[in-house]
């Protein structure tokens, strides 16, 4: 048996019967772990949880080295969770039955060699073990990523069930002709940022000689006595009871409409969260992110408000042409090809999303004049701050391209 804690408290259990997941609240004065399974009295049994917690690990070859290196049977899911699911995305934790997250957040400074190591290792070694020896990390995705603490510059693994507070991502090489994918990530989101997007803080680091990507973590919230929180999180697929393997819509996964209909439903300002999700769709289309796929759209709860989280691993996949596929991962109206949107694309898209095509008009324009207004000064600071680079100076260009044509279709 797994307990199952939101925050700091353990609200539900789950646990496997005839290999068939199990999931109860210990009592009707919890908080729900996601809106998909409200409180109540009746557990859910027969699997019916198990979507929600799948999406909370590693996917891909990520989760194929933690398999190998824990000698977990391949996609048992239940086991993953039972070794590194005391630091997952949003406010849930898990532990095994008799174990509990100390009460008092514990931190293991990293020294330079330490930190330049673990960066090194990240591809082949995408767990940390803490100081008193357990694994515990679970942060869903394809990418090679671990989660730290980090104060004032100086990074701290987390112990015994201690928050996280940055994610930290090294470069994809596993792809031919995929290259400098942590510069494009940066770039790509201060692009967003300057197009109007909500996107949380990132910066570029060296780690020794390797460059890596930064973020602070926005489903953390810090109180007024310095203690760091956990904040409820859970993206699409979580919340439509969808496996991982289900976030793209020609696999049967959600489309851009399903997203717009969990905003609906969710949203405490369902209005702006919408045009929110236009201007993402349309920014993908500008800097050409194919893969912006249904668990790359979260809700976050706080405070009793709903809304839709800052937007989430924003790089450009066009620019690396035909080493990756330009089909999307969610239709623009009917159309999978990034390279064939056109007015009749734009239109349905508007409908789909059950909007009046106006709206889908302003918003586009307003992200357009942002984006083509900012880009070449964003690729001077980003020069300034980190050198030139070839891919970044090609997202500029196609960026600006791409946004110009986009305007056309616009009116």
């Amino acid at each position: 048996m797994l307990n199952v804690y939101f925050d700091e408290r353990h609200v539900a259990d789950l646990w496997l019967e005839n290999k068939y997941y199990c999931f109860r609240y210990i009592g009707l004065d919890v908080p729900a772990i996601s809106l998909s399974l409200p409180v109540r009295e009746a557990a859910y049994l027969n699997d019916e949880a198990k979507p929600y917690f799948a999406n909370l690990l590693p996917e891909g070859e990520s989760r194929t080295a933690i398999e190998l290196r824990l000698g977990v049977t391949r996609g048992d899911d239940y086991a993953l969770l039972q070794h590194i699911g005391g630091d997952c995305a949003g406010a849930v934790t898990l532990f095994p039955y008799g174990e509990q997250p100390s009460a008092t957040p514990e931190y293991e400074e990293l020294s330079t060699s330490e930190l330049i190591r673990l960066v090194r290792e990240l591809p082949r070694q995408a767990l940390y073990t803490d100081h008193s020896g357990k694994v515990r990390l679970s942060l869903p995705g394809v990418q090679h990523k671990t989660a730290l603490y980090v104060e004032n510059g100086t990074f701290y693994l987390p112990e015994n069930g201690a928050p996280s507070s940055h994610i930290l991502k090294v470069q994809i090489t596993t792809l031919p002709g995929v290259t400098h994918t942590v510069e494009n990530e940066i770039f790509t989101m201060s692009l967003a940022r300057h197009s109007g997007l909500n996107v949380p803080d990132v910066k570029l680091q060296l780690i020794g000689d390797t460059p890596v990507f930064l973020t602070r973590r926005f489903d953390r919230q810090k109180s007024p006595d310095g203690k760091l929180h956990r904040i409820l999180q859970e993206d699409v697929c979580q919340l439509m009871g969808l496996e991982p393997t289900m976030k793209y819509q020609n696999s049967g996964g959600p489309s851009l409409e399903d997203c717009a209909n969990i905003i609906r439903a969710y949203s405490s300002d369902s209005l702006s969260d919408i045009e929110h999700l236009i201007r993402w769709t349309l920014f993908n289309i500008v800097v050409g992110n194919s893969d912006a796929h249904a668990k790359n759209i979260a809700i976050l709860q706080y405070s009793g408000v709903i809304r839709l989280a800052p937007f989430y691993d924003l790089l450009s996949t066009l620019v690396y042409g035909t080493n990756l596929d330009s089909g999307l991962a969610m239709s623009i109206g009917r159309e999978y090809d990034l390279k064939k949107i056109n007015r009749g694309s734009i239109s349905q898209f508007a409908e789909f999303l059950d909007v009046k095509p106006r709206l889908v008009q302003k918003v586009g324009r307003d992200m357009v004049e942002r984006l083509t207004s900012s880009a070449r000064g964003a690729l001077e600071v980003y020069q300034q701050s980190y050198g030139e680079n070839c891919v970044v100076q090609a997202i500029a260009d196609l960026s600006i391209k791409r946004a110009e044509t986009l305007d056309e279709l616009l009116s």
